[in-house]
């Protein structure tokens, strides 16, 4: 008989712990009327355009439209979500803004508590 020890395999998004090297980003995507959008990656992006590769991206926003993101930098970053990663945006595209500060900015510092649910908002006035 062979043995063979089993590893469990984390999701491309991250880690599934806190730690003092990484903290957690996470909330909920909404539309404009504030119901849950399933399907979107939020990201973090170091450029306030938000244009070009974002630093950090989530998996898919479940059903009731939850985030999660890991984030092993510290920094500001500007938070959005889309429906699909890794093209080009295009006109018209609805995309998905944190509308906690003017400027969708937060900042990240490593080894801190969760920071606070944050939501993100696709549609309406951006």
């Amino acid at each position: 008989t062979v043995r063979i020890p089993v590893v469990r395999v984390l999701k491309k998004s991250g880690w599934s712990g806190p730690s003092l090297l990484r903290t957690r980003v996470g909330g909920t995507v909404r539309d404009a009327a504030g119901r849950p959008l399933p399907g979107y990656r939020a990201f973090l992006h170091a450029k306030a355009t938000m244009l070009g590769k974002p630093e950090f991206v989530s998996e898919p926003s479940g059903a009731d439209g939850d985030y999660l993101i890991w984030v092993d930098r510290e920094g500001v970053f500007y938070l959005g979500a889309r429906a699909e990663i890794g093209r080009s945006r295009e006109v018209g595209e609805e995309i998905g803004l944190y509308t906690g500060t003017p400027d969708h900015a937060i900042e990240v510092r490593l080894g801190a508590e969760a920071l606070p649910a944050m939501d993100i908002v696709v549609g309406g006035a951006q």
